[in-house]
């Protein structure tokens, strides 16, 4: 039964009945009227009423309800449809097993209990109630202990009277499922064979993602087994079907004796890739799946070029080459106009570079003006490192974001420290940390003047003093990339970093960014279209990222594009569809796994614009690796969580010990506080009792 109450003194309720009856008083007592007594007395009453509610109710009336729930026990059960599962154990007892729990469930319903069912994909839920064939035994993964968390998680707080799990109990990804009890009754049924099959299996595959065209590469397989001691086996490298190199391998007379065989491959194609290394079947091999493992490698035409010129050696120039060909994907060259080296005289100049770095160059020697000329339209990104021997008044002239105006021949020592406002590019916190460490460097005592287009990335420290004035500055201005590094000696700052923590890894992440951010081409495409990562699942769809704009470089909607996807053999699969959305995202089906190219299409100001790139597809097999059932897991988690093991042999006794119990709900009591004025009955009854009112009032001839 609700009860009433108010947020303010109950003394107002008498207030608001005095102010109804008042109201009343005033409009019916001793008045003349077309209506007789009866009808009178009738009006006041009513008009007395629906005053004082209305009164009462701005007061802040409130009900206070205690509401009572019933919830039934929930029976879960926990379905692992990994693909192991088959492997280990016959499809037809499998299938009767399912039929047999399926069958309890609805005894279970009947008697009481709801039941839910839960598998590795959280395939829905009712489907599988009325129809046990829709779990499909090919889940590529055994996260068990994360299906256990997710149930643990969801009935927390809830009537959850017991979870039973069909299983193998070997998982490949996420914690031990038995690693600690969960908070609810474990039932578990292993299913599987215990006992190791005979099999070899290709563990792992090694290899770089990407190469340079005319390298060598590895590929390193892992392989191992099981009953094939002192046997000899044929590992075979290919490519589209054709044998690249074969090795042949002796395992020792020890249980998973685990070898590694290494291919040296030449890089002769460029694009993706796909090399497949097969070990030979041998007889009595229990299954075949995991004898396979394929490589996707990525073969690149050429290196970015970068150009470091400089008027002399110097030890900054060692200390830069250092960190920038940690890079792979870095051609780096030095160029010493002034000076003859037998081991610099075969630089040859290219035509074009993708960032020409100059140390202390123009120089005071006055003789660069032709050589920066030159240099200077070999590429549309600079790095300008400044020292004593720079030639500030030629320097100031290059447009290139900054100008030094020295105070005298001085100089300051100098660490760096970050820009927080800084938004080109980012270090890590750990990396800008280590600035402070860092022996001072020398830079120009010197006012400095930074033009709009220019972002100050490091300021200057002298001692425990942050300044304002610059140290690394970048800018972009006309399309072309300028860094500007005003100190020298910073040669220390990588030697003393490596003598702090045995690495240098701030100085090459500071200046890998910063030669990163100068390099990287804007994309002026006014259409894009772009796989969202490099390499998918056979289990998952394929996904592209669309952009399109017009002329001014806004996003334009409504365009009708065609996506074109060519396999190795030449198939294409051919797709349409529309963006609608900014940013948009496309979702094709999921493909086969293999190597993939791709063309995109669409019609702008009456031209065909063109987007194409590559990806790949991968299978996981993670579920052929191991074939093996593991019944200890099975019986730890039914010995931790106040359960019992079975086996499909004696599934029957799981059935009947489900069935004997009896169902006893769980009540659940709680309070509920609501606004009456909030109340719809309530306001119906004000307006219906006014209007009422207000009829007989006019029926009668009144006013």
């Amino acid at each position: 039964m609700p009860i009433f109450l108010t947020e303010y003194s109950s003394a107002w309720i008498i207030v608001a009945l005095l102010l109804g009856a008042g109201y009343a008083a005033l409009l019916y007592y001793k008045r003349s009227s077309p209506w007789g007594k009866s009808w009178q007395k009738v009006l006041a009453a009513i008009r007395f009423l629906w005053v004082s509610v209305l009164a009462i109710l701005l007061i802040g009336l409130l009900m206070q309800q205690f509401i009572t729930r019933y919830e039934n026990p929930t029976v879960v059960f926990a379905i692992d449809n990994s693909a192991s599962i088959l492997l280990q154990e016959d499809s037809t007892k499998i299938n009767n097993a399912l039929s047999s729990i399926q069958k309890t469930a609805q005894n279970l319903q009947e008697k009481g209990f709801d039941v839910e069912f839960k598998t590795l994909n959280n395939i829905e839920n009712d489907s599988i109630k009325d129809n046990s064939d829709k779990i499909n035994f090919n889940y590529t993964s055994s996260p068990i202990s994360d299906l256990l968390k997710s149930i643990q998680s969801e009935f927390e707080n809830r009537n959850l009277s017991n979870v039973v799990l069909l299983s193998d109990g070997a998982y490949n990804q996420g914690l031990a499922p038995d690693i600690s009890p969960y908070s609810f009754s474990l039932q578990t049924i292993g299913v599987g064979d215990t006992v190791p099959k005979k099999d070899i299996i290709l563990k792992s595959l090694f290899h770089n993602k990407m190469a340079y065209l005319g390298n060598q590469f590895p590929i390193v397989a892992e392989v191992t087994h099981t009953g094939f001691e002192n046997r000899e086996v044929t590992a075979v490298l290919s490519q589209n079907g054709k044998t690249i190199s074969t090795q042949k391998v002796k395992f020792s007379s020890n249980q998973n004796d685990l070898k590694s065989i290494e291919f040296l491959v030449k890089a002769i194609s460029k694009g993706i890739q796909h090399y497949v290394v097969t070990i030979v079947p041998q007889e009595g091999e229990f299954t075949t799946q995991n004898n396979t493992a394929h490589a996707y490698i990525d073969i690149i035409d050429s290196k970015e070029k970068i150009l470091l010129v400089a008027a002399a050696p110097h030890p900054d120039i060692k200390a830069f080459r250092a960190a920038i060909e940690k890079n792979e994907n870095y051609k780096f060259d030095i160029y010493l106009p002034y000076i003859y080296l037998p081991y610099l005289s075969s630089t040859k100049l290219e035509d074009k570079y993708d960032l020409i770095i100059y140390h202390q160059f123009p120089d005071k020697m006055g003789r660069s003006a032709p050589i920066l000329e030159k240099l200077r339209k070999m590429t549309s990104a600079e790095l300008f490192i400044i020292g004593a021997q720079s030639n500030y008044n030629v320097f100031n002239s290059l447009n290139t974001g900054v100008k030094i105006r020295p105070l005298g021949n001085q100089s300051d020592k100098v660490i760096p420290f970050w820009n927080s406002n800084f938004s080109k590019f980012y270090l890590t916190d750990e990396q800008k940390s280590r600035f402070a460490s860092y022996p001072p460097a020398l830079v120009p005592f010197a006012d400095y003047e930074i033009s709009s287009q220019a972002e100050i990335m490091l300021y200057q420290r002298v001692g425990n003093i942050q300044t304002k004035k610059p140290l690394v500055v970048m800018s972009e201005q006309n399309g072309k990339k300028t860094g500007v590094w005003l100190a020298e000696n910073t040669w220390k700052w990588r030697l003393n970093e490596y003598a702090d923590n045995k690495n240098q890894e701030g100085y090459d992440a500071l200046l890998s960014k910063i030669i990163q951010y100068l390099s990287t081409k804007e994309d002026k495409r006014r259409f894009r279209v772009a796989p969202t990562a490099s390499q998918f699942s056979t289990s998952d769809g394929v996904s592209f990222d669309v952009e399109v704009y017009n002329a001014i470089y806004e996003p334009l909607l409504g365009q009708n594009i065609r996506l074109e996807i060519k396999d190795e053999e030449g198939k294409t699969r051919t797709y349409t569809f529309t963006n609608n959305s900014s940013p948009f995202r496309y979702s094709a089906s999921a493909l086969p796994e293999g190597a993939y190219s791709f063309k995109a299409t669409t019609q702008l100001d009456g031209k065909t614009e063109v987007s194409i790139g590559q990806f790949t597809v991968r299978e996981i097999k993670l579920e052929s690796l191991n074939a093996t059932a593991d019944f200890g897991v099975m019986r730890r988690l039914a010995q931790q969580n106040k359960g019992n093991f079975y086996t499909l042999n004696n599934l029957q006794v799981l059935q009947d010990s489900l069935q004997n119990q009896i169902p006893t709900p769980t009540v659940f009591r709680s309070e509920q506080l609501s606004d009456v004025i909030n109340l719809w009955w309530i306001m119906l009854l004000i307006v219906g009792f006014a209007s009422f009112e207000w009829g007989i009032r006019k029926f009668q001839g009144g006013y």
